[in-house]
């Protein structure tokens, strides 16, 4: 199976799982290959996940090649294949010109066992011969002699099995690909609708105009149901942090989303928790004093004072490490990300810094950015603004 990110894949394979306690018959085991050391180890964590899932099957196999699956990969596909009751037939074996009548009821008595990878194209970031030859084994196990197992594969790149397992297509086994498309605007609108009927709230959070919009922008860029959900969530915590109490308009989704797309949200978000919370104290300042003058570039504010702000911020909310020269630090990040712009610089050191510590109760400075970048880089429940 190829897939596209945020297109329904986890449901799927959860319908799938379940599957198997109200109908019975088959075994699955699930894996997560981003959680794999190293490509190699795939089927030993398939050997302990089959194990976990159905321990009779234990009786299958010999406790000497299970120690050696369990520990080396190389034995693993075999142990695999016991657990399965697999048997090989080797070339001109009498039983595989023609098993007896028991043997083949046999085969029909045997379980199923199902073997999902999940983020299997993490295998190839690195392209050795090694993790080709991991993919090819993976795939091959449904080919094998009176095979119990089928597999199944799940990557975000689509044409994995054509571009990268040309051997299978070669041998005939190309795997079947089933192609999860991108959500169209009236699904979002019904997935967004539907996690919201179950927060049971009395007033209405988002207007209809208002996910659509939402929906309408998400589709555009890939139509993944976890970019909208979480676009919902980031939208709600800044109005949230604006204190704001009444239902989400058109004009709120349409100025958030913007400020999202702005190359400022970027800078910010990735700034550190102490930059972080020093800016949020500027831009406190910054709307209290300034916002209400005359001209929005008129004034200046006092390090000193964001300082004995920053320091109190820290205190209130338990986060260590807050001190002067840290303050200092972040003043300097802030400036060089172009956030903040330095009235009266400190004098200049050696390093190109601004000047010493002691210097900053002199410094005055000017928050350069937009507020509404700022409340949506910084929509933490921690940075929710005081009414």
């Amino acid at each position: 199976e190829e897939e596209e990110k945020g297109k329904g894949k986890e449901k799927e394979k959860e319908k799938h799982k379940t599957k198997k306690g109200r109908e019975g018959g088959f075994r699955v085991v699930f894996v997560n290959c981003m959680k794999l050391k190293c490509s190699s180890s795939l089927f030993r964590v398939f050997l302990d996940g089959l194990i976990e899932e159905d321990n009779s099957c234990l009786s299958n196999i010999s406790d000497e090649l299970l120690k050696k699956g369990q520990k080396k990969s190389k034995y693993a596909i075999e142990a695999l294949r016991s657990l399965c009751h697999m048997p090989e037939f080797e070339e001109g074996n009498e039983e595989k010109e023609g098993r007896k009548e028991g043997k083949k009821d046999d085969d029909k008595n045997r379980p199923m066992t199902i073997l999902v990878a999940d983020e299997i194209d993490i295998l190839l970031t690195n392209m050795s011969e090694k993790n080709l030859k991991v993919l090819y084994q993976f795939f091959e196990l449904p080919a094998m002699k009176r095979s119990t197992i089928s597999v199944a594969g799940i990557s975000n790149a689509l044409d994995l099995p054509k571009r990268l397992l040309p051997r299978l297509k070669r041998s005939g086994i190309e795997p079947l690909q089933l192609h999860f498309g991108p959500y169209n605007a009236s699904q979002i609108t019904a997935i967004i609708n539907e996690r919201l009927s179950r927060l049971n709230q009395t007033q209405e959070i988002f207007a209809p105009a208002a996910i659509e919009l939402l929906s309408k922008k998400v589709v555009v860029g890939g139509g993944d149901a976890r970019d909208a959900l979480d676009k919902c969530r980031r939208i709600f915590q800044v109005m949230a942090n604006k204190g704001q109490t009444q239902r989400i308009e058109v004009r709120d989704v349409h100025t958030i989303l913007k400020a999202q797309e702005s190359d400022v949200v970027d800078r910010i978000t990735h700034l550190t928790l102490h930059q972080k919370i020093s800016l949020f104290v500027l831009c406190c300042f910054w709307e209290k004093k300034i916002k209400e003058s005359a001209k929005r570039g008129g004034g200046s504010l006092s390090a000193a004072e964001a300082l004995d702000e920053y320091k109190s911020f820290c205190a209130k909310k338990n986060i260590s490490g807050a001190d002067t020269t840290l303050f200092h630090q972040s003043l300097e990040c802030l400036e060089t990300n172009a956030l903040i712009q330095f009235c009266t610089p400190g004098k200049k050191t050696q390093s190109g810094g601004i000047g010493s510590v002691s210097s900053i109760a002199g410094m005055k400075m000017r928050v350069v950015v937009d507020m509404e970048d700022v409340d949506f880089a910084l929509s933490e429940n921690m940075f929710k603004k005081e009414k």
